[in-house]
């Protein structure tokens, strides 16, 4: 390997574990279990009208499928349970 690419290397890893630390810094890592209770968020704002509510809510989870994917009992359609990713979520305070 040349010098150059090992320099290029280094400051590209030095980067990038700069980059991780202001990304760390600025996520919250939010834990759900089964039975909480969550908002959804209702679609993206372009996809909204006008006075269509932000979140639609408060549903329960029925089901942890992983660490950031729930299903949640949403009670409305054919399909009463739906998959939510957890930066679609937002936990109700009680």
């Amino acid at each position: 390997m040349s010098v150059d690419r090992k320099i290029a290397f280094e400051k590209s890893v030095s980067n990038h574990t700069y980059n991780k630390s202001l990304y760390d810094k600025r996520v919250n890592v939010l834990n759900f279990s089964v039975r909480d209770t969550v908002y959804i968020e209702n679609g993206s704002k372009l996809n909204r009208n006008k006075l269509d509510p932000v979140r639609l809510g408060p549903f329960k989870i029925t089901r942890k499928l992983s660490d950031l994917v729930f299903e949640v009992d949403v009670r409305t359609g054919n399909f009463r349970k739906r998959i939510y990713h957890v930066s679609k979520m937002i936990r109700t305070e009680l």
